[in-house]
């Protein structure tokens, strides 16, 4: 048993969304854990959104704004990522230890890599990582070009 999934991206250009992207996928249930956007439509409690352009997005479309989509790359670690991060650290540390004149800015900085790299992560599937980071990326590279206000992303399925 499957489902086919479907990616829209749009970016805001002089007040309208003009699509520049478009997907159609695949997938079986027992591999949905490692697609954010799947995982992530099941999660959210917002309504279905109902878009009404000319592409087939499946029975069920969801919205994801490129805020969303940055606030979660930030949120969602895999388990390779957070084992460098603990490396990071783990040297940061052992170059401490080696150095007699520690300080508090060493702390200081030492805390703060901390809390910014793993304190506030959540440990997700490597492919769950690498498709939000993927679609961060190809938002990111529309939002440079400095044409569009706005990018987001329309995922469809149907089951």
């Amino acid at each position: 048993m499957g489902y086919d999934y479907y990616f829209l991206i749009q970016c805001l250009e002089n007040e309208t969304w003009k699509d520049l992207e478009y997907n159609h996928y695949s997938g079986s249930y027992k591999n949905s854990k490692n697609h954010y956007f799947f995982e992530e439509h099941n999660n959210d409690n917002e309504s279905e959104f109902h878009y009404k352009g000319e592409r087939d997005l499946g029975t069920y479309q969801f919205l994801f704004t490129f805020e969303q989509i940055k606030a979660d790359k930030k949120l969602y670690k895999s388990e390779k990522q957070l084992r460098n991060i603990i490396d990071f650290i783990k040297t940061q540390c052992e170059d401490f230890i080696k150095n007699d004149k520690i300080t508090r800015d060493d702390v200081d900085y030492l805390r703060c890599s901390i809390d910014e790299a793993y304190g506030a992560s959540i440990e997700k599937p490597e492919g769950y990582v690498n498709e939000l980071n993927n679609f961060y990326e190809i938002c990111q590279k529309y939002m440079n070009t400095n044409l569009y206000k706005d990018c987001r992303i329309i995922f469809g399925i149907t089951y």
